[in-house]
């Protein structure tokens, strides 16, 4: 159970970064 839950941390934090990231074409 708690490794789950830290995956899903991980996974929502990488989404975060992604977002934050600026996009370049």
């Amino acid at each position: 159970s708690k490794d789950l839950g830290a995956h899903e941390l991980s996974e929502e934090k990488e989404q975060q970064q992604l977002e934050e990231l600026p996009e370049e074409e």
